[in-house]
């Protein structure tokens, strides 16, 4: 098996409409082979509202919503049987970017989602209709600091000096449990282990269907090397 292979693919039919701060995505996602366990998006309709700055104020707005009627199919010969609903998905957060010191960005956020499910359909259908909420807040602590090294060059490399860059950060992110647990929703969009770290803000975190109570924080430290090009 080859490394990075998509052991299976989606087939799928996407439009997008891109405008200066949002955007609208409609996809179409139909089971085309029963050997693999799938969701149809029939559709999936998203409009993305891009960070953008509330008219003079210093606060920030963004958001995202979602609808669509979505059916989860399990692979031929499993023991699951298929269930499928209709979800509604809006959330919206407001950012406060502050910079203090010139060298400490500090970004405090809030937001809320509001999701609506339709009563599960199907042979496999255990769930009721739902309306759910969600409030989350937290802060994100960032800053930079770099050195430039000129004694390091090379002709071949075309590199007159190098600039090391670091960046720690600090996420905090606080959940508390919403008005209607993960367990009694159907999962389109449940929460799949990975080998990397997932995101831990919205609307980053785009498990939906699993969202439920966190309070997290995350430590990150980045280093970048940047070469310096000669100048003729």
């Amino acid at each position: 098996m080859s490394i990075g292979k998509n052991v299976q693919p989606s087939s799928f039919a996407e439009v997008n409409q891109l405008w200066s701060n949002f955007s609208l995505d409609v996809l179409a996602q139909p089971r085309v082979n029963t050997f693999f366990d799938t969701v149809e998006r029939l559709p999936d309709i998203r409009l993305t509202g891009l960070r953008q700055q509330i008219g003079p104020t210093p606060f920030y707005y963004e958001s995202e919503s979602s609808f669509g009627y979505y059916r989860h199919e399990f692979a031929s010969g499993s023991t699951n049987l298929e269930y499928s609903a209709k979800r509604g998905d809006t959330f919206h957060q407001i950012i406060l970017p502050v910079t203090l010191f010139d060298w400490l960005n500090i970004n405090p956020r809030a937001g809320g989602r509001f999701t609506h499910y339709s009563e599960a359909e199907g042979p496999g259908a255990t769930t009721s209709e739902q309306d759910r909420t969600v409030f989350n807040t937290g802060a994100e602590i960032t800053t930079k600091a770099s050195r430039v090294w000129p004694g390091a060059s090379s002709q071949f490399f075309e590199i007159n000096g190098l600039r090391h860059i670091i960046q720690p950060s600090i996420n905090y992110v606080y959940v508390p449990s919403p008005s209607v647990p993960p367990q009694r929703l159907p999962q389109f969009d449940p929460l799949f282990p990975a080998t990397r770290l997932l995101p831990i803000e919205f609307p980053d975190f785009n498990a939906i269907d699993a969202i439920d109570s966190a309070n997290v924080v995350r430590l990150t430290l980045r280093n970048k090397v940047q070469p310096n090009a000669n100048r003729a």
